[in-house]
């Protein structure tokens, strides 16, 4: 009797620890399943979150950040509750883009601005009514005039014929002089840098009949490389009392590479 009392007393205690099982196993599956929910409609909404900011940074690339906010309207995501946060994000992402952007043009606007050539080219300015400079005692080349706009990057001192580099760098230098001279036998052309003579020319003129009338034309030109530093000295000379004929005959000038 006290065995059958037992095994009576077992059973109800079995069927309520079954309950509880089935009841534990069916809160698993329910939160299973809300889970799996939750995860499709949050991959869904990030989904066309993404599609979204695709479309609209294609469209910032094209046109203006503010326009595109103002065709967009007040809920462009959905629900307002749930996207309300996300839309000031997006404001705020689109109008720090068009910053950026601006800014972008501004370096590339100023990055072209510093690439415009570093030039110069001079011409002699002539002392008579016939165009002719004639070359003054000491052999120097002086009173020469600027002929392009923009910065130059040379500074050129008039009294003492000299130019003055602005910036280090590499530069090409070019020269020529002209002479319809009959006084002399040759022509010279000599490019200084620093009171040293880096590019020169000497050429013979032939001797022109005594019977002719026609002036002997000739030029002497020089050119090259050379390193330049700032605050370097150039100086061009040719032989002193020659006629030389100026304008666009004479010239000095260089680029910076």
């Amino acid at each position: 009797m006290g065995g059958m009392g037992s095994a009576v007393g077992r059973r109800p205690r079995r069927k309520i620890r079954l309950g509880v099982l089935v009841l534990l196993t069916t809160l698993a599956i329910s939160l299973a399943s809300f889970s799996l929910v939750v995860a499709a409609l949050s991959w869904v909404e990030c989904r066309n979150l993404s599609r979204a900011l695709q479309v609209w940074e294609s469209n910032l690339q094209q046109g203006d950040t503010s326009t595109l906010i103002q065709n967009l309207g007040p809920d462009p995501l959905g629900e307002a509750d749930s996207a309300g946060g996300t839309w000031s994000f997006l404001q705020g992402l689109l109008g720090s883009k068009g910053q950026r952007r601006k800014r972008r043009e501004k370096r590339k606007a100023a990055g072209t601005k510093s690439r415009s050539p570093s030039a110069a080219h001079f011409k002699v300015t002539p002392m008579t009514e016939d165009g002719i400079y004639i070359v003054e005692k000491g052999g120097v080349i002086r009173h020469w005039s600027d002929h392009l706009s923009g910065k130059s990057p040379l500074l050129y001192n008039n009294r003492t014929g000299e130019f003055t580099v602005r910036k280090d760098g590499i530069y090409y230098i070019y020269s020529q002089v002209h002479c319809d001279d009959n006084t002399t036998a040759y022509l010279k052309l000599d490019v200084k840098v620093d009171n040293v003579v880096t590019f020169k020319c000497l050429q013979g003129l032939p001797p022109t009949p005594l019977y002719s009338q026609q002036l002997t034309v000739h030029s002497c030109q020089a050119s090259g490389l050379v390193r330049l530093f700032k605050d370097s000295r150039i100086t061009i000379h040719s032989i002193a009392g020659v006629r030389l004929k100026a304008d666009t005959f004479t010239y000095f000038g260089l680029f910076k590479l």
